[in-house]
């Protein structure tokens, strides 16, 4: 079977725009992700270092969550970006929690993650999400990314985050 057909006996719809496939992440893609995570993640606008087996920890634990939804692109066989995240519910409606998204950044800029957003929100929508949120660099190449992709600032939510102390200094 080529990649553009959609194999359904596994539940994977594929599909093709510049050779480029998308189709749901599997728990198989977990390896292959963590690679694309920690490359994306060593360029603009982040410069993190992150060890293969912390990338594949938080990966990891985000596919195995309940809610879970993701999607995967691919140019030939090669894992070149994903998105993944989780269905939550608030209020009277379901969100999703867009935890983490990557490509790799040799391929970036090429329209791969406008079609994985768009094959994010077929699913979603499909799944009867109303709306999507994200946390990212304020003023990044990031941002400027997901306002063109539709996504604005929260009205009314900010982020606040506490540094836990360090056990072995006296408080």
């Amino acid at each position: 079977m080529s990649h553009g057909e959609a194999d359904s006996s596994h539940g994977m719809e594929m599909t093709m725009a510049q050779d480029i496939h998308v189709r749901p992440f599997s728990p198989e893609d977990l390896d292959a992700a963590t690679r694309v995570f920690v490359q994306a993640f060593a360029g603009e606008p982040w410069y993190e270092d992150w060890p293969s087996d912390s990338a594949r920890r938080r990966i990891a634990a985000i596919i195995h969550a309940p809610g879970f939804l993701g999607v995967a692109a691919f140019k030939e066989r090669d894992l070149v970006g994903f998105i993944v995240g989780r269905i939550e519910a608030y209020r009277t409606e379901d969100h999703f929690y867009l935890q983490e998204m990557c490509v790799l950044p040799e391929v970036q800029r090429q329209g791969i993650g406008k079609l994985m957003l768009a094959h994010l929100h077929r699913r979603l929508k499909a799944a009867g999400c109303q709306q999507i949120y994200l946390l990212t660099a304020r003023e990044s190449i990031a941002e400027r990314f997901y306002r063109q992709n539709g996504f604005r600032p929260a009205g009314r939510a900010g982020v606040l985050v506490a540094r836990l102390p360090d056990n072995e200094r006296p408080i």
